[in-house]
């Protein structure tokens, strides 16, 4: 229910966000947002207002959606009282923590999201999403069994297999955007 989303640039984690929303289907209704602009940290009210609008029902979409923008600026105490709503979630809750230094927010609170990092785009992050989009061309053009028997290559662990569909993903987003 809660992910943490760390790495790239602030463009490609708000992408990554937005593709999430637009996947779960959320409108900007159901989403609540701490942005703190130009604050230089998000403090324990700021949390309790968001935790107490997350515990409302959704009133267009399936889930509420709760973004916590730049997340290494939430101060130790907004931290602290982000857990329990990390560890029991409101039903109907999605929780996304968007930060450039995911070192800075305490390790109970990481240890609760599901991790995902965007590495920084270079030419050779390039060609492995172009590689993803060839292999997941080839798959989808096989008959159901050896789709299997080669997905066992891609990733022995299910990290392994999650961070490859992470991958796919957003090369397949990106060369549907070319």
């Amino acid at each position: 229910h809660a992910y943490c989303i760390n790495g790239g640039t602030k463009e490609d984690r708000q992408r990554k966000i937005s593709s999430y929303c637009d996947v779960w289907r959320t409108h900007d209704i159901d989403t609540v947002r701490i942005n703190p602009a130009e604050d230089p940290s998000i403090g324990i009210d700021d949390v309790r207002t968001f935790i107490h609008r997350l515990s409302l029902a959704p009133t267009a979409s399936a889930f509420v959606v709760g973004i916590i923008e730049s997340a290494h600026r939430l101060t130790a105490q907004a931290q602290q009282a982000l857990l329990k709503t990390l560890e029991e979630p409101p039903p109907r809750v999605k929780i996304i923590l968007e930060t450039e230094h995911a070192q800075a927010l305490f390790s109970t609170v990481l240890s609760r999201c599901h991790t995902i990092h965007l590495p920084d785009q270079t030419n050779a992050d390039v060609q492995t999403l172009q590689q993803h989009v060839k292999l997941f061309e080839e798959l989808s053009r096989m008959a159901t069994g050896k789709q299997l028997a080669n997905t066992d290559t891609i990733g022995k662990t299910r990290n392994d297999a999650a961070t490859w569909i992470e991958q796919s993903i957003l090369a397949l987003g990106d060369a549907l955007h070319d």
